[in-house]
Formats: C-alpha cells, structure tokens, sequence
C-alpha cells in the first residue's frame, strides 16, 4: 500500500509530515502494516463521513475582565450512533469522543476537535470535501490568522470584525439550505 503524500501530522503538531495514527482503516481489514500513515482512500472515507455527519463551528467568547480582546473558538465534529468510524478519527486525529444520551433517543457518539487540530484534520480531509469544503477552508483560514492559544494581546477592530465575518458566513453555511444550494450548483 503506497503512504500519503500530502498529509500533515496528526494532534497539535507542525503542518508538515505524515499524518500518523495508531490505526487505521487499511491496517483493521489488511494483514499488512501500514499504521504509520493514512492513505488518500481512508481521508476520502473520512470526508464523506464529515459531509454526512459533520459540522465545523465558531463561537466568539466575549474578553474576560483583564483579557484584551474576544476569543474565537473553533471546532469539528462527526455525531452519530456508531462508534467505530469515530474511533478511527480518534486514533488518527486525536481529539475527544464523548457518549451522548437523550431521552427517547439512541445514544450519540459526539467525535471533536478543536482549533489547530481542527485545522489539520480539515486540511486533510478538503481536498474530498463537497458539502462541507466552503465551511472547512474558511475555519482553515480564521485558525491561520490566530496565534497559538495563549497568547495574550490586543486585536485590531479590523481583526476583531475580520474574524466575525468568517464566523456569520461558517454560521449561515451551517444552515437547512446547504443542501439545496449544492444541488443548485449542480444544475448550473
């Protein structure tokens, strides 16, 4: 089986470099190890399930007393009733994996990652991306303008209205219509 070639680490690690999980959909069907990378066909089985079962996120924390400036956190998720291709996202992406219970409902299997990590796990999976790719390059292009997590200073309004622009059209993406304006595409 031939390694990715344009994939990046897995976790909060650098941009560059394979992407490394523990494992992954060719080794748990295949007797042959291939844990070290994954494969262009397992980040396109990861796409699909994102633009089946995904959603990308932005929310905008108002400053602390003492903070300078607003927070803008972001986030992906994969929601859904089995388990197992999250654990693969787990293992391949790091992140967290939470069980959520609703009354009258069947449990739900909540995969997340946050801000860098949710970047390179986007940055991966775009190029396979149809629904959701306008919502994962803007979240990729909010997180390239933010600094490590951390780091305290003052935002420009400029930047503080930059960044907002890039949640409201992520939030109106996000809506009941997505669909319909894909298919829209289509027919043109």
């Amino acid at each position: 089986m031939s390694p990715l070639r344009d994939a990046t680490h897995r976790g909060n690690r650098s941009s560059s470099g394979p992407i490394r999980p523990i494992m992954s959909l060719t080794t748990m069907f295949d007797d042959v190890d291939n844990s070290d990378v994954v494969d262009h066909r397992e980040l396109a089985y990861f796409a699909g399930l994102f633009d089946g079962e995904g959603c990308i996120n932005v929310s905008e924390v108002k400053p602390k007393p003492g903070r300078l400036s607003p927070c803008f956190q972001t986030l992906a998720q994969v929601s859904m009733t089995d388990r197992r291709p999250l654990e693969l996202l787990l293992k391949s992406f790091g992140g967290t994996m939470q069980l959520v219970n609703k009354e009258g409902a069947r449990p739900i299997w909540v995969w997340r990652v946050y801000h860098k990590t949710a970047k390179l796990f986007l940055e991966a999976i775009v190029p396979y991306l149809i629904v959701k790719k306008v919502q994962a390059e803007l979240l990729i292009v909010l997180e390239n303008g933010i600094p490590g997590r951390g780091v305290q200073r003052r935002l420009s309004d400029i930047e503080v209205k930059r960044r907002r622009k890039i949640k409201d059209e992520i939030c109106a993406l996000n809506g009941p219509s997505l669909y319909a304006q894909y298919l829209k595409t289509l027919d043109e």
